[in-house]
């Protein structure tokens, strides 16, 4: 899971300032957010500046599938690593919109100054830059609020995590340094790049960050080991955004008045290719099989598909208002992991039986249509206390319960007697399996149980 956030430079203040401040127009044009829920896929997320809105593009069919109202002039934008949610950054609201992406709704909003903004690997948390106090804030996604705030360089932009979640890296437009913030103990390493510094992405192997110097037209190579700059790279005019390639192979950087993306060969350190787009470059993330990067374009009201196999522009998405940050997530196919479990128990009756099945639901979605069946032993005869979501067929010596709905992290359990032949001796065997359920069973080791009781010789049953 990849977030890029791209920034504001101080050189195209003045066209953002007209943009951002002129009247703020929603879209009529592009879908709104649906009453269905988006289903399973990866989808990219573009922050639109100019109608306070998150433009939601399924990368499938390249098309927006919804328009999402945040607040006024939405900068940075970060996927959680399990692509439920969405983070924006308001310019001008100085708030953080949190979004479900699965409904396309705001659940929340935080109070926080903002620009960049990115996800701990592990979910937890969100740093989020606050370009006009100099400063992170790092936020509990749990609770919402703002649990730390770390003092960085002077006019903070961007923020990128490392894969490996030991180290943010913030760049800082007016330091012309990266602020390198330990994730585990909040303290910072400041490392000298280039002139006014503003995209930064890190290899898979966590062992490089690549950092866009706007005003030097260069990128520098930090080694994350030393907190150096182990190398410097010239590409393009106005270089903004930098995204890493999944295997690590390529960055790809937007150079926003060349009109251009620089591939860079990451062993060799050298631009290998040079990509025209036209118009504005400014975001960039790659898409997680690696065969395309999406770039806006911010002058363009629109995102550019790269092919990373033919280095061309394949494809024009439309999406309008002033596209700025991209960051690309993926919400996973639903999946209920239902278990059952039978347990017999002898009876002070001679030759009664007792079984209770237990139906569990382990998520992460709640199940739906669940139907479990027990195979009770051959010697049974008859059946009492049978629940109402159960049924007995005498000929099969079978139970079947249905369940409609079993809410993630619930159980429900089903007891009654049974009665065995007072001829019967010996093992009793009873097996439940589940039968069917929706979404899909992730787990099939726990979809069938079996327990024995035994019938002694004076027709009493002890489990």
């Amino acid at each position: 899971m990849r977030n890029l956030i791209s920034c504001r430079l101080s050189r195209l203040s003045a066209l953002v300032s007209v943009v951002l401040a002129s009247a703020l127009i929603p879209l009529t044009s592009q879908p709104s957010a649906a009453d269905t829920e988006t289903p399973p896929g990866t989808y990219a997320y573009v922050t639109m500046g100019n109608d306070n809105a998150l433009s939601m593009i399924d990368i499938g069919s390249n098309t927006v599938i919804a328009t999402i109202p945040v607040g006024a002039a939405p900068a940075g934008v970060a996927v959680a690593p399990d692509g439920a949610t969405a983070y924006v950054t308001n310019h001008f609201d100085s708030s953080v919109s949190v979004i479900d992406a699965t409904t396309r709704t705001v659940t929340d909003t935080i109070p926080v100054d903002g620009e960049g903004v990115a996800v701990t690997p592990d979910g937890a948390h969100v740093y989020v830059v606050s370009r006009n106090l100099d400063s992170v804030s790092v936020i509990d996604s749990a609770t919402h609020t703002i649990s730390d705030t770390i003092a960085v360089g002077h006019n903070p932009c961007c923020v990128t995590m490392a894969p490996d979640g030991t180290h943010a890296y913030v760049t800082n437009l007016s330091s012309n340094s990266v602020s390198v913030i330990d994730t585990g103990t909040h303290t910072v390493t400041s490392v000298t790049v280039g002139t006014h510094p503003a995209g930064a992405a890190v290899t898979p192997d966590s062992a490089h960050a690549y950092v866009t110097n706007n005003a030097n037209n260069s990128v520098s190579v930090i080694d994350t080991a030393t907190h150096t700059v182990s190398d410097t790279i010239t590409v393009g005019n106005s270089p903004i955004g930098v995204a890493v390639a999944p295997d690590g192979a390529h960055a790809y950087v937007t150079n926003s008045s060349g009109g251009s993306v620089s591939v860079v060969d990451t062993a060799t350190h050298t631009v290998s290719d040079t990509i025209t787009t036209g118009g504005f470059p400014n975001g960039v993330a790659v898409a997680p099989d690696g065969a395309y990067a999406y770039v806006t374009n911010f002058s363009g009201g629109s995102v550019l598909v790269v092919d990373t196999a033919t280095r061309t522009v394949s494809d024009t998405i439309t999406t309008g208002g002033f596209p700025n940050a991209v960051a690309i997530g993926t919400i996973p196919a639903k999946e209920a992991d239902v278990a059952v479990t039978v347990k017999g128990a002898g009876s002070l009756i001679v030759g009664q039986l007792d079984v209770t099945t237990t139906v569990s639901n382990a998520g992460p979605a709640n199940a739906t249509g669940v139907v479990v069946t027990t195979q009770l032993p051959a010697a049974t005869t008859t059946l009492t206390n049978l629940p109402p979501d159960c049924s007995w067929a005498p000929s099969t010596h079978q139970v079947k319960c249905t369940i409609t709905t079993l809410n993630a992290n619930t159980s429900a359990s089903y007891t009654y007697q049974t009665r065995i032949e007072l001829t019967a001796i010996g093992p009793l065997h009873m097996t439940t399996t589940r039968t069917t359920s929706t979404p899909n069973d992730p787990n099939p080791a726990n979809d069938q149980t079996t327990d024995t009781c035994t019938a002694l010789t004076n027709h009493v049953i002890v489990c």
